[in-house]
């Protein structure tokens, strides 16, 4: 434990140095490349918000928009081009029935008021996140398309 609490000391101070907050920016600002590959990943959709964030070192631009069914969206882009993210508004009973029962027995009684579908890793990872209350209170909650349970907002599962 002694070993542990200067490490766990020393990642809170390095938090800042690895994350900074969005800037948010026009549309004009963010390069050709950059907008080509958000247009090509999400087609047909006018994005209405466009941030910049410092993730790991990285520059990323983060692209919002709705779908023609009104489900936000949203896409982020790597200064190289390369896709981080998408992530895909949906309707909980979209949400695979395995991975429902997992949200039940992390926080029984949630209810979900906003469910995303997320791609990460060029496709590698697929991850559902839940955000809604349980007992009174907000949670955010991410599992993975395979039932590992990924996050929690306030440290706890159950």
């Amino acid at each position: 434990m002694q070993r542990a609490l200067p490490l766990l000391v020393a990642s809170f101070l390095a938090a800042p140095a690895i994350a900074q907050a969005q800037t948010e920016i026009s549309l004009e600002e963010v390069p050709p490349a950059i907008i080509d590959a958000a247009e090509t990943t999400a087609p047909g959709v006018e994005f209405h918000r466009v941030s910049t964030e410092v993730e790991g070192g990285r520059l990323i631009y983060e692209f919002e928009a709705y779908n023609s069914a009104g489900k936000h969206i949203e896409v982020d882009i790597s200064e190289d081009g390369a896709i981080q993210e998408i992530e895909m508004e949906i309707a909980i009973n979209q949400v695979p029935a395995d991975v429902r029962e997992v949200l039940d027995k992390t926080a029984p009684g949630f209810e979900a008021d906003y469910v995303e579908y997320s791609v990460r890793g060029g496709g590698a990872e697929f991850v559902y996140e839940f955000e809604g209350e349980q007992n009174g209170r907000t949670l955010e909650i991410e599992i993975a398309e395979n039932g590992s349970v990924l996050f929690v907002s306030d440290g706890s599962v159950g």
